[in-house]
């Protein structure tokens, strides 16, 4: 109960120093993240399962990563 309440202290000390915009900006950059890095997941396996296929070497996930993670 204790962190619940030291993160809603911690939300509205945020929202008093960045204001309301500030905030829903950087909620929408943390949506995007998330949502790129999770493509980028699914994109691995998708590649992998075409590499099997095709026959070409396997691609480690590090190497999918760099290639276009950032």
């Amino acid at each position: 109960m204790v962190s619940f309440y030291l993160s809603v202290t911690i939300f509205i000390l945020f929202v008093a120093y960045a204001g309301t915009e500030n905030v829903m900006r950087l909620f929408a950059f943390l949506d995007l993240e998330l949502r790129w890095h999770w493509v980028i997941f699914r994109s691995y396996f998708i590649r992998r399962d075409l590499e099997v296929r095709l026959g070409f070497p396997k691609t480690s996930f590090i190497q999918h990563y760099k290639t276009y993670g950032k």
